[in-house]
């Protein structure tokens, strides 16, 4: 798969990696922990309508990645991206791949921590809901998202394109 442009202009990490834009970048100059959303960022995504992967300015249409939970439910934990960099994630993501079936531990930072009602088991399918519009509900600290009606679902198991299943 090739990467979206938007993506490959974000820095990289030392292994040759794109860092997203929603990932926390620590304040002594440490290496960014791909695994750690910045809570600030997330806002910020939030207020000016950007990219949660790339950081640009969203179109008409909006990608939500979550699990079969996600979806039947209409909320989800992380911000809206593009199509193409919902898909290069879906692709690309270790996690979301199905390498890693359970979300990696990290030191958090105040600004990054995993929301409240999160499901740290990976579900064995994912998918990236298109809609567009949302609205948000706050919980806590955290603010969740809940997308208009679906213009679409793609399924993915380990990173590749699924049939729509047959039950959630």
């Amino acid at each position: 798969m090739q990467t979206p442009d938007a993506i490959a202009d974000l820095p990289k990490d030392q292994r040759g990696y794109p860092i997203p834009f929603f990932v926390y970048r620590p304040e002594d100059g440490a290496e960014p922990d791909l695994r750690i959303a910045d809570v600030r960022t997330q806002r910020l995504c939030h207020l000016k309508r950007l990219c949660w992967v790339c950081g640009r300015k969203l179109g008409e249409t909006l990608a939500f990645i979550g699990g079969p939970k996600s979806v039947q439910q209409h909320v989800f934990v992380d911000y809206a991206m593009h199509l193409e960099c919902a898909e290069f994630s879906m692709r690309t993501c270790p996690f979301l791949l199905g390498q890693s079936k359970r979300y990696a531990k990290a030191q958090r930072p105040s600004q990054a921590h995993a929301p409240a009602g999160m499901i740290l088991e990976r579900p064995e399918i994912m998918a990236i809901y298109l809609t567009r519009k949302y609205r948000t509900v706050e919980v806590g600290q955290d603010v969740l998202f809940r997308p208009g009606k679906a213009v679409a679902v793609k399924w993915f198991r380990d990173g590749q394109p699924i049939e729509r299943p047959g039950t959630l």
